[in-house]
């Protein structure tokens, strides 16, 4: 990948996770959800999905929070992990 290229995965992932999170914040408003990855992959749960994937971050995310700032959490953390496509 180039750097377009992983900027791109990176925005894309990002934005699908938060998505994600949204919907299933809206499902439980008191529910604490975390940021997990595995390389190629992202999500957020309440727990852990796997032993594969492992805490992206020990940060809580939760209903106090909006969908363009958990965006750029996520955006800002992944930058930081070692969570790209393995090719």
């Amino acid at each position: 990948m180039n750097l377009k290229e992983v900027e791109n995965w990176l925005r894309v992932t990002a934005r699908t996770a938060a998505d994600q999170w949204w919907i299933e914040q809206n499902k439980n408003i008191y529910a604490h959800f975390y940021l997990y990855f595995k390389p190629g992959e992202v999500t957020i749960a309440e727990e852990s999905p796997g032993n594969e994937w492992q805490l992206g971050s020990p940060e809580r995310i939760g209903g106090y929070h909006t969908r363009e700032q958990v965006r750029y959490f996520i955006l800002d953390t992944l930058r930081k992990l070692p969570c790209l496509p393995v090719e």
